[in-house]
């Protein structure tokens, strides 16, 4: 069984410190219902981290990882939402993933995860009450269309030639 991507917006916003490249964001705000999936995820359904192998990549595409657990990848839980903050090398992926997020071409991430425990509430809504985190996509269709992505950098904008918000 192939794990479910659900697209949710994050307040994703980009960071760089010294020669290091930092996406932070939320993947999962708890309690919110996903519209048009109606689903929601309920705090800790994604159980202890600690031992979660995650790979952030682009557009679900296994084949341009951008970072993993323990490699540039955390993952922070907390009772309102799940947040991810990763590290991203020196690599051509990560650059161009770098640049398309500043131009507003990707503009959010995805969870890929398998469901592992839930039920259908009263009013007609999946509530996932355990799963399984194996994937994060930095993709260009979040659930949330009219979300928007911040770009932001350490240094002053006339430094780097950039807005500090691509909006």
């Amino acid at each position: 069984m192939s794990p479910e991507k659900r697209y949710r917006y994050v307040a994703l916003t980009l960071r760089q410190e010294g020669d290091g490249r930092t996406l932070e964001g939320t993947l999962v705000a708890y309690g919110e219902v996903a519209p048009g999936r109606g689903e929601r995820i309920d705090p800790g359904a994604f159980g202890d981290l600690s031992n979660v192998d995650a790979i952030l990549n682009v557009q679900h595409d296994r084949a341009r990882p951008l970072a993993r657990s323990g490699a540039g990848l955390e993952l922070r839980d907390s009772g309102e939402a799940l947040t991810v903050s990763a590290t991203l090398p020196q690599t051509r992926e990560a650059d161009d993933t770098l640049a398309l997020v500043k131009a507003g071409v990707l503009r959010g991430m995805s969870a890929e995860f398998y469901v592992r425990d839930g039920y259908m509430d009263p009013q007609g809504v999946e509530v996932v009450t355990a799963a399984e985190l194996v994937g994060i996509g930095v993709v260009d269709r979040p659930a949330y269309p009219s979300a928007t992505v911040q770009a932001r950098d350490q240094r002053p904008a006339e430094d780097v030639g950039l807005p500090l918000e691509i909006l």
